[in-house]
């Protein structure tokens, strides 16, 4: 969403025209490939943790992959059916030592899960590991629920319920892997996938990550779950790994199971009244409604400079999430029939270079044109539509699909955050602070999909701040302004905004480096500006203008930095992490898993959560990698 309000596109309302509407619906599905529907899904229900309060560790995140890393090939499988209606997002974090060494063992199997998960037309999509600094909790030397609360404090774990934190540590309760713990109908597990100095088996592997991800989803083990029989093998019992691994491994009822996971998202969804009443006042990922100014929440629900808005903290959140509700529409059933189209022409335009893009959950929700002017934008994981731009889709089909895949970026922004971190520093951005109470100070505006100013730009010698601010108008609505202030940094390290500055030459040339008008005050609107004229350029071969060489170099570096951002991790990197300069044995040669061997509930903040482990074993006993002591813990009933 562009914030700049006197430079938003101008959509003149085009007169209705069902026989081109139906033209275009048809070249669009004509020329894209097969989407499968989406299927209602029963109710989800499923219980998580409370927000837990501040500790006092210090904690560092990175995103590289360790260096010298080398990986052991996977068993051939069967590739998954491309497209299923149905993705669980697993977010992975490598715990590692205090100064970032030591990176516990980690893998990401991804087509061998998705087959056990065959039946439930699921597919499973990794976002880009991040590297958490944390050394205790790496060697196990604190709980369980205590690295929970510390992610959550310092934003590991993700703060939406709909996505999966998986823990690649090196030991968990004293035990060295490969095993894990998986919370019973939550979103966190742990795995531990055996010492660095041994290249484990690829199928061990992946079945400790299926099946700790299954307890997640709710799924039991055989022996506690009466619905499942004893035979034959199953991912949650008994036999040998490729059984459990294959389709046959997920039982009819464990689907349904599955299914009913609020953790399983539709690939395709286009939401009720109901639902989007529910997801236009949603807060998990950013404060859209407790941070905005007064006019702010003005703008958005489309009220003029002077009208009334109450000031008690609670009084007005209940008056603005009451108007936001009112804000939102249903789909019509030709609405549906486009979006679905053009989704399905951008999967065949760009699934290939950019599959990150196509495969990641589309969710829809339709808003009036009252609702911040009607401008499409995006709140968490949803792409929020008003009928003035689905009229414009309907009728020049480049503009939807440049402008859908704007929006998807802003999700996958949020998504992997610090994945686009070295691309915006390489448009010339600076991360930075800002003292708290600053941007309020100016009544700035709020860009749902660029939320955390925190990026300034790098002119000369100095740092500086483009930023769009709230002003009034003679008849009293409330517009957008462009302001290019300077910033002063304090002694804690924070900066304030200073007063407004020329856009001098540096300025200029930077500005005009980039091949669009609007849109430079946040890296994000910069991506996502440029993400369309690649997929002019590249795709759609419809890019007639003529750039400047510095022009051609910024596509040029954000095309390069796309191939990395927006893979999908797991289709190539679909193995183990090891050391590259040791003389390593032979793959352990263990193809059976023995009986899963706790079942242990562990009390966090005042709520019973269960987890469930699983041990590598021979026979019938459990046991780790050879030469390492094994202590099976005591089950508490």
């Amino acid at each position: 969403m562009n914030t700049n309000h006197a430079t938003w596109l101008k959509l003149n309302r085009p007169a209705p025209c069902r026989s081109e509407f139906l033209r275009l619906v048809t070249l669009l599905f004509g020329c894209s490939l097969a989407l499968p529907w989406q299927v209602p899904l029963a109710a989800h229900r499923g219980s998580h943790f409370a927000t837990s309060q501040c500790t006092s560790t210090r904690l560092v995140v990175a995103t590289q992959q360790p260096a010298g890393v080398q990986v052991a090939s996977e068993p051939s499988a069967q590739s998954a059916p491309k497209h299923r209606p149905r993705v669980i997002v697993v977010q992975p974090v490598i715990l590692c030592d205090d100064d970032g060494s030591t990176p516990a063992v980690h893998a990401f199997p991804k087509r061998l899960i998705d087959r056990v998960y065959t039946k439930a037309k699921l597919e499973l999509l990794y976002l880009q590991p991040l590297r958490w600094n944390h050394g205790k909790a790496r060697r196990g030397e604190i709980t369980q629920h205590q690295i929970i609360r510390d992610g959550r404090h310092q934003g590991i774990i993700s703060p939406d319920k709909r996505i999966i934190t998986l823990l690649f540590a090196s030991t968990t309760d004293r035990k060295k892997g490969p095993s894990g713990h998986g919370q019973q109908g939550g979103s966190t597990c742990f795995v531990r996938l055996g010492p660095s100095d041994r290249q484990a088996d690829p199928l061990q592997l992946a079945f400790v990550v299926a099946h700790e991800l299954g307890h997640c989803l709710n799924l039991r083990h055989v022996v506690d779950d009466p619905a499942v029989p004893d035979k034959p093998a199953n991912l949650q019992g008994m036999g040998a790994l490729t059984d459990r691994l294959s389709a046959a491994g997920l039982h009819d009822t464990q689907r349904d199971t599955v299914l009913r996971s609020p953790l399983v998202m539709d690939r395709l969804r286009f939401y009720t009244l109901a639902e989007a009443q529910k997801q236009i006042v949603d807060e998990t990922w950013e404060p859209y409604i407790t941070g905005a100014t007064d006019d702010m929440l003005r703008f958005s629900i489309g009220l003029t400079a002077d009208a009334p808005l109450p000031q008690q903290p609670q009084t007005r959140r209940r008056f603005a999430k009451q108007q936001y509700a009112g804000k939102v529409l249903d789909f019509n059933a030709a609405e549906k029939t486009l979006l679905t189209g053009m989704v399905q022409r951008l999967q065949a335009l760009i699934g290939s270079s950019w599959p990150g893009v196509s495969r990641f959950p589309w969710h829809f929700v339709k808003v009036d044109g009252t609702f911040c002017k009607g401008m499409a934008h995006t709140r968490g994981l949803s792409i929020f539509l008003s009928g003035r731009y689905l009229e414009k889709m309907s009728t020049d089909a480049n503009f939807g699909l440049k402008l859908l895949l704007h929006e998807k970026l802003h999700v996958i922004q949020r998504l992997n955050r610090k994945s686009f971190k070295p691309l915006y520093q390489a448009y010339g951005f600076v991360p930075v602070t800002l003292k708290k109470g600053e941007l309020k100070q100016l009544n700035a505006a709020q860009n749902p999909d660029a939320l955390n100013v925190s990026w300034a730009i790098h002119s000369g010698d100095a740092l500086s701040l483009l930023i769009t601010t709230l002003a009034r108008d003679t008849e009293g609505i409330i517009q957008f302004q462009e302001e290019y202030r300077t910033l002063d940094k304090q002694p804690d390290g924070s900066w304030t905004i200073g007063a407004i500055r020329e856009k001098d030459g540096p300025f200029q040339n930077w500005h005009a480096s980039f091949p669009f008008r609007v849109g430079h005050d946040h890296p994000n609107e910069v991506s996502a500006y440029l993400s369309g004229l690649l997929l002019e350029s590249d795709h759609l071969k419809t890019l007639n203008r003529d750039l400047t060489a510095a022009q051609t170099d910024r596509l040029e570096q954000t095309r390069n930095a796309f191939r990395n951002i927006l893979r999908l991790i797991g289709d190539e990197d679909r193995n183990a992490s090891k050391p590259s300069a040791r003389n390593l044995p032979g793959p352990l040669r263990t193809n059976r898993i023995g009986e899963l061997y706790c079942h242990v509930p562990v009390t966090l903040y005042s709520k019973t959560i269960q987890f469930h482990s699983g041990g590598l074993a021979t026979g019938s006993g459990v046991c780790a990698p050879p030469s390492i002591p094994y202590f099976p813990p005591k089950v508490n009933e």
